[in-house]
């Protein structure tokens, strides 16, 4: 008995062949199709139990071609990572390469910073000395200028006594002259009235006062010369001019 592939059963038989020529075969099959009916329970229940495995059996392989296509997509999706995988790696790589960049840039700025840094400081202290230098001439400037100042007054002084000096020296200069004038004019008197004692003593003695008025005018006179040398020796003693600091 042979199970078809259309769920018919066929029966078959062997039979020798008694009679015939050299030709004939020896052995004949016979074949025929038989229903449901004319199997046994036994076979009836193995039937249903093999269409039960067939049917398991096909839907396995259902199940195991919807696995197979669920690997190949995990193989897909799976490559894909794998791909981005290595894609975000290699990019993580560069990212890491970069940040080493930039910390050695950093250090490098650090570096850079630091002695800038130590130079401002430098340039600060500089800057204070300097300033405090800048006080000490901005001070003495002050002091110079100051002094300056009293100097000009000093001369303007010493200018203007100079002036008043020159102005009595030509007036006592004029009562000098006046004073040998008369002086003169005296003695000429004297000489033409010899013969009158009285008025001879008399010329005598204003001639004498006239004398001692000249001999004290002479004296001031040199005072208010030695006065007007002290004068000019204080004027070419004080500085011209004061420098001023840059």
């Amino acid at each position: 008995m042979q199970i078809s592939g259309h769920s018919l059963f066929i029966q078959w038989r062997v039979r020798p062949l008694i009679n015939g020529d050299g030709s004939c075969e020896p052995k004949k099959n016979d074949t025929r199709q038989c229903g449901n009916d004319q199997l046994s329970p036994g076979t009836k229940w193995l039937l249903a139990e093999h269409k039960k495995c067939i049917s398991e059996l096909e839907h396995l392989k259902d199940i195991i071609g919807d696995l197979h296509r669920w690997v190949d997509l995990i193989h897909e999706k799976g490559q894909s990572m794998f791909n981005a995988f290595n894609e975000l790696k290699k990019h993580l790589e560069d990212i890491q390469h970069q940040i080493l960049g930039l910390h050695r840039v950093n250090h490098d700025n650090e570096i850079i910073i630091n002695r800038l840094k130590k130079e401002l400081d430098d340039w600060k202290g500089k800057a204070r000395r300097f300033q405090v230098e800048l006080d000490e001439v901005k001070s003495k400037y002050t002091e110079l200028e100051r002094q300056h100042n009293k100097m000009k007054r000093e001369y303007a002084a010493c200018s203007s006594e100079h002036e008043q000096c020159s102005t009595q020296q030509s007036s006592r200069e004029t009562q000098v002259s006046t004073l040998v004038q008369s002086n003169r004019q005296l003695k000429s008197q004297l000489i033409s009235a010899e013969k009158y004692k009285d008025l001879v003593e008399a010329a005598r003695k204003r001639v004498k006062n006239l004398e001692l008025q000249v001999e004290r005018h002479m004296k001031e006179i040199k005072k208010t010369q030695e006065d007007l040398n002290k004068c000019k020796i204080d004027v070419l003693n004080a500085p011209e001019h004061v420098e001023h600091p840059l």
